[in-house]
């Protein structure tokens, strides 16, 4: 175990065991979860698409743990001069052939040792760290791969929200950890990082309607702000 435990609370426990590794296609991208990835963090990539459309110029965007990339492909792929997603080698026939556009580069995120041989003015890494046993190599890599003036869109399950102020293992075998607010912005930030925003949104995909009436939900709401997503820049070297 790392001595800072990735700044998670006193007690909390990792699990030790990776659930989300492909021996083979479609052992864990299953049609259910393909299906899935239209759903869920949904307002992730709305937000990494409002950054996008703030920058000078249509930025290169890599995505890092792309997984089925289809929310990359409608939110992002139309506000990017190019969009770069890496993830397990046993999605390349998939996003071949699927999202043609998109270059995919194999990368085992548990040891992401590659030089993608460019960098990127916007890196997405949505949902990816609470499933690796260590994140650290993975936020390097995305820290090494970001241009000058770059910014990193991270998000993660918020723990307190989801499981409750009590939890101390994940009672979900896919994830190996989960972080609450606090640690995850001390986490990242001891990678590196300056916060330019911390946002909590639904999990899910919510209409305009159902946004507007998490406006008036208490602030531990599931259904309203169990993703947190962190939006960063490199500190100065």
């Amino acid at each position: 175990m790392k001595a800072n435990n990735y700044f998670l609370k006193a007690g909390y426990v990792s699990l030790t065991a990776v659930e989300t590794v492909e021996a083979e296609p479609g052992d864990y991208w299953t049609p259910w979860r393909i299906e899935m990835a239209s759903i869920y963090q949904w307002h992730v990539y709305e937000a990494a698409r409002d950054v996008a459309r703030g920058m000078p110029e249509r930025p290169h965007v890599l995505d890092v743990g792309c997984g089925y990339p289809i929310k990359l492909h409608r939110l992002l792929a139309p506000a990017s001069a190019s969009v770069t997603v890496v993830d397990q080698p046993t999605l390349a026939g998939r996003i071949a052939a699927d999202f043609p556009e998109l270059r995919f580069v194999p990368v085992d995120l548990e040891r992401p040792d590659a030089d993608l041989g460019a960098r990127f003015e916007l890196v997405i890494c949505s949902d990816v760290l609470e499933h690796l046993l260590d994140p650290d190599p993975c936020v390097a890599f995305i820290k090494r791969h970001l241009a000058p003036g770059g910014v990193a869109v991270f998000s993660t399950p918020e723990r307190d929200i989801l499981r409750g102020r009590d939890c101390l293992r994940s009672p979900k075998p896919e994830h190996v950890r989960e972080w609450n607010r606090e640690e995850f912005v001390r986490y990242i930030e001891s990678h590196g990082f300056r916060t330019l925003r911390s946002l909590l949104m639904p999990q899910a995909c919510f209409t305009p309607e159902q946004l507007a009436a998490c406006r008036e939900a208490p602030p531990d709401s599931r259904d309203c702000f169990a993703c947190h997503t962190l939006i960063a820049e490199p500190t100065a070297p």
